[in-house]
């Protein structure tokens, strides 16, 4: 079996984040900024959503194949969203909004899950360099927050 290297998983966690907001974005979203620090809490995308009723808070969980999605060595990518992963993501959102002020806007958490296979050729995107988007799955309003 093929092990990835801490190189290599750095690599396949750009190419996941690239590959959700090329996604958000073909699907109306509007991206305001990606891997948003506050101490040592992060955000990978906080973008509006089409209908411009949200501020969304996007937690990007990606994977490898060739094993089979939601059964490979680690669980699918989104079980990787735990209960501890829940309160960091709240509370970095709570932090950017008490920054930020987004008026009129409903605060949404979501998550989005890819699965990764390795690719022939390279996209020319060097965070996407070696791999491909198998599957992609996105799940709104993954886990309901009082704001």
């Amino acid at each position: 079996m093929n092990r990835l290297n801490i190189n290599q998983l750095g690599t396949v966690g750009k190419a996941g984040e690239d590959a959700a907001a090329d996604y958000l974005m073909k699907q109306g979203f509007s991206v305001i900024g990606r891997n948003i620090k506050y101490g040592k809490l992060e955000t990978d995308i906080i973008c509006t959503d089409p209908d411009g009723r949200h501020i969304v808070f996007v937690e990007v969980k990606s994977r490898t194949v060739p094993a089979s999605p939601g059964r490979g060595r680690f669980g699918s990518p989104s079980a990787a969203v735990d209960r501890s992963k829940k309160q960091h993501l709240v509370e970095a959102a709570r932090d950017w909004i008490k920054e930020n002020r987004p008026a009129g806007l409903f605060p949404r958490m979501d998550v989005i899950e890819v699965y990764l296979k390795p690719s022939e050729h390279s996209d020319g995107n060097a965070g996407n360099a070696g791999f491909e988007v198998e599957k992609l799955n996105h799940f709104k309003n993954a886990f309901g927050v009082n704001f």
